[in-house]
């Protein structure tokens, strides 16, 4: 399921996009309806619960898939489109400029000055709450 979710973030979803909440609630269904239901059954009183669920792991991957990007090529000043080839050139040349303006660069370093207040690995690990209370 986790490569399924990863492939509609990527493929199915413009990276251009400004905000997954741009996406309405008939846009979210058609997703569901297109791309997962004919790999996954469950019953149909779930439906609703599963649609939910799936639109937010499909949320957090393709947010993960624009960091992603934006890492390891636009820092690097690489082309994406070479090893990912189902971005089309347009939508590349427009993420490009999307994150190389100003407000987009003054926003990463706000979010990276408030990264830097973390005294700690904010990830707990498998030892839970319990293996980070000495820390």
């Amino acid at each position: 399921m986790r490569r399924l979710i990863g492939q509609i973030a990527r493929q199915r979803i413009s990276s251009i996009l400004s905000s997954f909440n741009s996406l309405s609630e008939q846009d979210n269904m058609t997703i569901f309806d297109e791309c997962v239901q004919p790999w996954l059954e469950f019953l149909e009183e779930l439906k609703a619960t599963v649609c939910k669920k799936i639109i937010q792991m499909v949320a957090k991957s393709w947010r993960t898939h624009k960091s992603d990007l934006t890492r390891n090529f636009i820092n690097k000043g690489l082309d994406a489109t070479v090893k990912h080839t189902y971005i089309p050139k347009e939508d590349w040349a427009a993420f490009v400029k999307l994150k190389d303006n100003e407000e987009s660069k003054a926003t990463s370093e706000k979010y990276k000055k408030l990264r830097e207040r973390n005294k700690h690995d904010h990830c707990l690990g498998t030892g839970g709450y319990e293996g980070k209370a000495t820390k």
